[in-house]
């Protein structure tokens, strides 16, 4: 039986090569580790990581997001259509130029009223005002505009009655003839209005003839 014959040459060869390969392979792995180490250089998963250009076609940032953009919900509780703000809102500029607070318009009418009071001599709270008169007197008061002119006082010839006659103008009722006997004395009483307060002019007794005026 015959068997082939291993050249001591060609084995050594062979040992060497493959020391040789293992050498370089310990060699690589050596330096990549000693970049790992001692500078910026990483062996990493691609698939961990996104490149700039992949970035700028399908993403933005968070700042350009915040300058450029709301949320949808934020929108809805919080924004209106422009279009829509004239239909339900005046501007500042126009409600300062065209329209008074109710407070404001209160405090007014208030100072007014005051003033016209003032004005018109009227006091507050009124302190009643009693005039007697005799058969051709008058009274004539400007600031309630009331005026009074007697024609005529007549007594019965028992003296158990009066007549009285006069003129009246009040400040809601032009100048006109009024008549009475001292029997009717409980319907010898008006009102009228003056400076927006109401007031009663009525006679008291008829001898003398008296007339006194109060607010009511």
């Amino acid at each position: 039986m015959s068997g082939k014959t291993v050249d001591p040459a060609s084995m050594h060869t062979s040992t060497t090569y493959i020391l040789g390969f293992g050498s370089a392979v310990g060699l690589i792995i050596a330096i990549i580790s000693g970049l790992q180490i001692f500078s910026n250089f990483k062996i990493v998963d691609t698939q961990a990581y996104v490149s700039m250009h992949e970035i700028e076609e399908k993403y933005y940032s968070k700042e350009f997001i915040g300058s450029h953009y709301l949320g949808k919900i934020e929108v809805l509780e919080n924004y209106i259509k422009k279009s829509e703000v004239e239909k339900n809102y005046i501007s500042l500029d126009k409600v300062r130029s065209d329209f008074v607070s109710v407070e404001q318009f209160e405090a007014q009418q208030k100072e007014k009223r005051a003033l016209l009071e003032v004005l018109n001599g009227i006091q507050s709270p009124f302190k009643p005002i009693v005039k007697m008169l005799s058969s051709n007197g008058q009274w004539n008061n400007e600031q309630l505009g009331l005026n009074i002119s007697v024609r005529r006082i007549t007594s019965s010839g028992d003296g158990s009655s009066m007549y009285a006659n006069f003129l009246l103008a009040l400040p809601d009722s032009p100048l006109h003839e009024e008549s009475f006997y001292s029997s009717e004395i409980s319907r010898c009483k008006w009102t009228f209005r003056k400076n927006g307060r109401d007031f009663e002019l009525k006679i008291d007794k008829f001898d003398p003839l008296t007339f006194s005026v109060k607010e009511v």
